[in-house]
């Protein structure tokens, strides 16, 4: 079988495609949730011999998290020094002729390593909500992997963007946005249990339930978790978001 280096998915020349996780699986006969851990230890080695071979992450110019950006969080219900402490957010301020002035910086992680980066506005009126790395500014393409991702074990739940993954806690994984590739299809696979949680909006529900669909062909089970109109995970609370954390345990 051929392993595809982009997608970290393997296919058989006689039977088709396959999670790397279910190939190991099956070739070694080991559980499934050794596999997911060979899996990492091998993609990782990937990663560092073959994905980063001659590409340089272009991060942003950044500072110290500001104080408009500190109380954008707590008006969100965030602990700031939590979120920063776990997800090593930073700022942008002024930034003179740059289209990121005054966005938070989100790093994006994979295996440990930032590999690339996007930035949330906090005003209301901002027509881009997400401006991220264009594909010569980061190591691996960010809709290729899972935000989040390193912070899972055997479960996950799959929300849309990084401000609802903070909500959720460790466990959540975003998308960045909801339309998402098949490299993402195949890492959301990697977890024998998974839930998808999009917004409530119709469109988003959609999505979730495409999302859902086409997962059902691989191994693992998947649950949809259906919000009411009008709201997203990220703007959850109380028991509402304990009744969401409540399939990471």
């Amino acid at each position: 079988m051929g392993y595809n280096l982009q997608y970290s998915y393997v296919n058989c020349w006689y039977c088709g495609g396959h999670t790397l996780q279910s190939a190991l699986k099956e070739l070694l006969g080991i559980p499934y949730r050794d596999a997911i851990a060979l899996s990492s230890t091998f993609q990782k080695h990937v990663l560092e011999k073959v994905s980063l071979k001659n590409r340089i992450l272009v991060y942003p110019k950044t500072e110290a998290l500001l104080k408009s950006h500190r109380s954008y969080l707590k008006n969100r219900g965030f602990d700031p020094e939590d979120i920063q402490r776990l997800w090593k957010i930073e700022s942008i301020g002024m930034a003179p002729s740059s289209n990121l002035q005054h966005r938070i910086v989100i790093p994006i992680h994979y295996h440990g390593e930032v590999v690339s980066w996007t930035t949330r506005s906090i005003s209301k009126y901002s027509n881009h909500r997400y401006i991220s790395a264009k594909p010569e500014q980061e190591l691996i393409d960010h809709k290729s992997i899972l935000y989040g991702m390193d912070f899972c074990r055997h479960r996950c739940i799959v929300v849309e963007g990084p401000l609802d993954v903070w909500k959720v806690g460790p466990g959540a994984v975003c998308t960045f946005g909801t339309n998402y590739s098949q490299a993402q299809v195949n890492k959301i696979a990697m977890f024998p249990q998974r839930a998808i949680c999009f917004d409530g909006e119709d469109t988003a529900q959609k999505q979730a339930n495409r999302l859902a669909h086409d997962l059902s062909v691989l191994p693992g089970e998947t649950t949809v978790i259906e919000l009411d109109k009008g709201t997203d995970p990220g703007s959850l609370e109380g028991n509402d978001l304990k009744y969401i954390q409540r399939f990471l345990k």
